[in-house]
């Protein structure tokens, strides 16, 4: 027959999986926007997992760069072509570095995204 002591150590460890499991879930949720962008902007510094784009105006195709600097946005650490088409385009991309926007001429968007 168990103890208290060996029930109440099941109990607390069934608590600290669960929480453990509802915080790697909430990671794959957005929890943040980049809000209306239309000109160059650094996102977010850091790690960073990109789950959607919204494209509000066209425009030309801009990108996602991960680097952490408006000014060290280039070819060699861009990851993402954001589409010259309105709409919205769920993505899985992970950024170690930061989050960087460079528009296409006229082109709009926002971006969702989590903190990881």
């Amino acid at each position: 027959m168990a103890s208290l002591d060996d029930i109440q150590t099941t109990m607390q460890s069934a608590v600290t999986t669960i929480a453990d499991l509802v915080s790697a879930q909430s990671k794959q949720v957005p929890s943040l926007s980049s809000g209306h962008l239309d000109v160059s902007r650094v996102v977010q510094t850091g790690f960073v997992r990109v789950t959607g784009i919204s494209v509000i105006v066209a425009g030309a195709v801009g990108a996602l760069h991960d680097i952490n600097s408006i000014t060290g946005a280039a070819s060699s650490n861009k990851i993402y072509e954001v589409a010259a088409t309105k709409g919205f385009y769920p993505v899985n991309l992970i950024f170690a570095t930061g989050l960087t926007y460079v528009p296409g001429a006229a082109q709009e968007i926002a971006i969702m995204y989590t903190r990881i």
